[in-house]
C-alpha cells in the first residue's frame, strides 16, 4: 500500500539522477570536487522537479485516503446494521488538526 504513494517520488529521484548524469556523471560520484557555480544548475533543476511533483504526491495521498475512508464507511455501516439490535452504532469520525488547534 505504501509503494504506490512513493512511486512519484521514486520517479522524481530517477529523473533527477538522470538529469544530473546528463550534465556530468562525475557530479553523482564526487560533487565536492566541483566548484559551487557548477552545481547550481543541476541542484536547481532537481529542486524544481521536486516542487512540481509534490502536488501530485499530495493528490495521490488524498485520493488514497478518500478511497480508504469510503471502504471503511461501508464496513462500519454493515457492522452498525448487524449490531443495531444490541444498541451499537459505529461511525467514522473525521477530525483534522491545524496549527492553531483542533477543528
Amino acid at each position: 500500500p505504501v509503494v504506490p504513494l512513493l512511486l512519484p517520488l521514486l520517479l522524481l529521484d530517477l529523473a533527477s539522477m538522470a538529469l544530473i548524469a546528463a550534465f556530468n556523471p562525475w557530479l553523482l560520484i564526487s560533487p565536492w570536487e566541483f566548484p559551487a557555480e557548477d552545481l547550481v544548475l543541476p541542484v536547481s533543476i532537481e529542486l524544481m522537479l521536486f516542487l512540481c511533483i509534490f502536488p501530485v504526491t499530495v493528490y495521490l495521498v488524498n485520493r488514497r485516503m478518500a478511497a480508504l475512508q469510503q471502504a471503511l464507511r461501508g464496513v462500519l455501516e454493515d457492522l452498525s446494521d448487524e449490531y443495531s439490535t444490541r444498541g451499537l452504532t459505529f461511525l467514522l469520525r473525521h477530525r483534522s488538526t491545524s496549527a492553531t488547534g483542533a477543528s
